[in-house]
């Protein structure tokens, strides 16, 4: 979504809203790459709220939402996730 393998100490990243809604994302599996998870890194502004990540796949170096969270994470989780390493 808002990957920026640039972004340092939360000045940037994702730094807008995202709203799940109360869904949830299924089977999504996140390649091998650095500073990964969906968002990258959460910048200070950025939100991430109200949805869930259900029987994933993280071979990622980072966690699954962010590398790095500054900003908000709420009313967030994540179920039956395997990590590949």
């Amino acid at each position: 979504c808002g990957y920026n393998q640039g972004a340092k100490n939360g000045q940037q990243g994702w730094t807008a809203t995202f709203d799940g809604r109360g869904h949830a994302i299924r089977n999504l599996t996140l390649a091998k790459t650095w500073n990964s998870g969906i968002f990258g890194r959460v910048g200070f502004a950025g939100v991430v709220k109200n949805v869930a990540f259900v029987s994933a796949i993280n071979n990622a170096y980072g966690g699954y939402i962010a590398d790095s969270v500054y900003g908000t994470v709420e009313n967030v989780y994540v179920e039956g996730v395997r990590i590949i390493d």
